[in-house]
């Protein structure tokens, strides 16, 4: 136990030799046998084609953003 203790210390000691750079890449690689890494889960849904959905038809209206706009109660409210 006593030799792991000093083997800290001489490690702290020659960790604070390192540029900041290091330091943070040597925390990285610590952190990586801590924890596994974190990966993104992969989309669900295909983005919409570029264009497919162009034209003047289909433009929205400031109504329909009045429709679809969100309006509590007082009763949702709890009031």
């Amino acid at each position: 136990m006593h030799d792991n203790r000093q083997t800290l210390k001489q490690l702290m000691l020659q960790i604070r030799e390192l540029s900041p750079e290091n330091r943070l890449r040597l925390m990285q690689s610590i952190l990586e046998t801590v924890v596994e890494p974190i990966t993104e889960p992969e989309p669900s849904s295909k983005p919409l084609p570029y264009g497919k959905y162009k034209g003047d038809e289909n433009k929205s209206t400031l109504e329909d953003f009045a429709l679809a706009e969100w309006r509590t109660t007082d009763a949702e409210l709890g009031a």
